[in-house]
């Protein structure tokens, strides 16, 4: 069971250091792009777009492992 407890505990420290990443890469384009207002160039678009499909696509996985984890240390 400690094993268990360790590397879940590895796991969550690893989703919240992801979703901090996703985060904090999301606000510094943001602000950039409030910087460049009214005309926010396309290439700051793209990258924004590209930001946000590739946190929306680790979502569910980040949510997965927290499920799980939840399970194994009984709280649901």
């Amino acid at each position: 069971m400690c094993f268990l407890s360790t590397r879940n505990t590895y796991d969550l420290k690893d989703v919240t250091e992801e979703s901090a990443s996703r985060y904090s890469q999301l606000a510094n384009i943001r602000l950039r792009s409030a910087e460049a207002q009214p005309n926010i160039p396309a290439d700051l678009l793209r990258l924004l777009y590209q930001s946000i499909s590739q946190s929306q696509s680790r979502i569910p996985a980040l949510e997965r492992t927290v499920q799980e984890i939840k399970i194994e240390w009984g709280l649901l």
